[in-house]
């Protein structure tokens, strides 16, 4: 069976060989689907002579980059597997998944200290635009010989992240059922300001506009201090499509509400639609959004496990209410099962949100090399999420039935951070709970029960913060760390959640 991700992707190149596939918006560099396709192999024959060949796998700590991109592209076309870790990943979060996946080498920036990795080979890479590191040489791919892998951190079922693999070949086929479905993007210009290092920012902002035809525009990883240089792109690029998360339209609109629209609509007029992902938002912010921008805002729902979004609401705010995520998509299924362990908490109206998709993962990867599928027998797979049909088939998401939080594009276990927590010497009990955040969407705090014979006097919780700060991603930090003297508990011994969480207001 041929490989449609490089067949695919040569057809486009044969159409259209002299259109812009992709631009460095820190370099100013741009090259045509030729030059792209060229670079790819270029790729290739440097994997080759670093003795990275099919089936093996790399790790990498990059910035969002065309390096990046073109690496994970090249990876793609001669089967060899990446897990793109965020650069901000602690040693010990690196060293866990280098312990799993067994890889060939980790890639790094030229400019980032030697590796502390002693165990693993190292490979160096320029990020210039120049690519000049790769040479001329190029290989030709084998459309008979299957696509490589992706390895992409989820929040973990355990508490402890584990990889999520992908077919790179099903990723692309993904890419393709959402382009024909959005026909209205098939090939626009597309702005990538989301981190390579999950799923988002490699399928909404790298498969996805190319397996329409259309163009890449990478800039770095989206800031706090990104949002004047983000419309300056917008501008300077002619970009059309904008993909956000909550995080990001709530930092647009602050900077809108003190400037002028007028400038605004400048700076946007090339734009045609927004798409919206992770988490829905109010209706008030939507409607102040399309209306300070003048553009649509179209939101997803889905997950990395079903690659990745399976309903989208439309603008059409006439049909919209508090929470809904919009209607399925052709390609998936959306089933509503009764909650099995509800709590006093959740509303009986609502049910376990499951989805089924064709663009299946071939599993979690576990500590002893195994893959665990999250798919259940039926096809179908639990999201985590509860909710309910309103009357024109909308689905309304309502809460979570697991303790995960979506941190702006990002999914953190709140069970990964009382692991951390625990392995600080003086506590005892620890527990982490979601909270509103106003920028972020949603973060947590974590409260925090020492041994006995010690209080928050004997221990700040400045002290818990800094020691988490050591071992956890900074995306998977609380707000806030709380010191109680007793949880609040069901007559089982559990711990009360809910109750922690009614003592919390939003964050800021």
């Amino acid at each position: 069976m041929p490989n449609t991700y490089i067949s695919d992707f040569k057809r486009i190149v044969e159409r259209q060989p002299d259109q812009i596939a992709l631009i460095d918006g820190v370099h100013d560099i741009a090259w045509n689907w030729e030059e792209l396709d060229y670079l790819i192999d270029r790729v290739g024959a440097w994997f080759s002579s670093k003795d990275l060949n099919r089936g093996d796998s790399i790790v990498t700590l990059l910035p969002n980059s065309v390096e990046t991109l073109v690496i994970f592209f090249s990876c793609a076309r001669y089967g060899i597997g990446m897990a793109p870790l965020s650069q901000s990943s602690k040693a010990k979060e690196v060293s866990s998944w280098i312990k799993m996946i067994d890889p060939a080498a980790l890639m790094i920036a030229s400019a980032a200290e030697d590796s502390e990795y002693s165990s693993i080979r190292t490979i160096k890479v320029d990020i210039d635009g120049e690519f000049k590191w790769v040479g001329e040489s190029a290989l030709s791919p084998q459309e008979d010989q299957p696509c490589g892998l992706l390895y992409i951190p989820t929040s973990g079922t355990t508490g402890h992240p584990k990889p999520l693999v992908h077919d790179v070949e099903i990723l692309w086929e993904s890419s393709k059922a959402f382009v024909d479905f959005h026909e209205y993007i098939r090939g626009r210009r597309f702005l990538n300001i989301l981190p390579m290092s999950y799923i988002g920012g490699v399928l909404n902002l790298g498969l996805i506009p190319l397996s329409g035809g259309g163009s890449i525009v990478v800039v770095p990883e989206f800031s706090a201090g990104s949002f004047f240089g983000f419309w300056k792109d917008v501008k300077k690029y002619s970009i059309e499509v904008l993909w956000l998360v909550p995080s990001i339209l709530r930092g647009l609109l602050k900077l809108a509400r003190r400037t002028s629209s007028d400038v605004i609509r400048e700076q946007s007029r090339s734009v045609r639609l927004s798409l919206l992902g992770t988490a829905p938002i109010d209706l008030k912010t939507k409607v102040e959004f399309e209306r300070t921008f003048g553009f649509p805002l179209y939101e997803n729902f889905g997950m990395s496990e079903v690659a990745f979004f399976v309903s989208e609401h439309q603008n059409n705010v006439a049909m919209r209410c508090e929470g809904s995520v919009g209607q399925v998509m052709p390609f998936a299924k959306i089933d509503l099962r009764p909650i099995s362990d509800r709590s006093a908490n959740i509303d009986m109206e609502v049910f376990d949100v499951y989805v089924r998709t064709p663009f299946v993962p071939k599993g979690y990867l576990q500590e002893d090399g195994k893959l665990v599928n999250p798919v259940e027998e039926d096809g179908f797979l639990r999201t985590g999420d509860i909710g309910r049909w309103d009357e024109n088939r909308n689905l309304i998401l309502s809460g979570r039935s697991r303790d995960i939080v979506k941190r702006g594009s990002m999914m953190v276990s709140l069970r990964e951070l009382e692991i951390a927590a625990l392995e600080f010497g003086e506590v005892e009990e620890a527990a982490a709970v979601p909270v509103p955040h106003e920028f972020y969407g949603e973060s947590s705090v974590i409260f925090i029960r020492m041994k006995e014979n010690r209080t928050a006097a004997d221990i700040k919780p400045e002290n818990i913060k800094k020691f988490l700060a050591q071992n956890l991603s900074h995306h998977k930090l609380p707000e806030d760390v709380r010191i109680v003297d007793e949880f609040p508990k069901t007559n089982s011994g559990k711990i009360r959640k809910d109750l922690l969480a009614e003592s919390l207001t939003s964050i800021s």
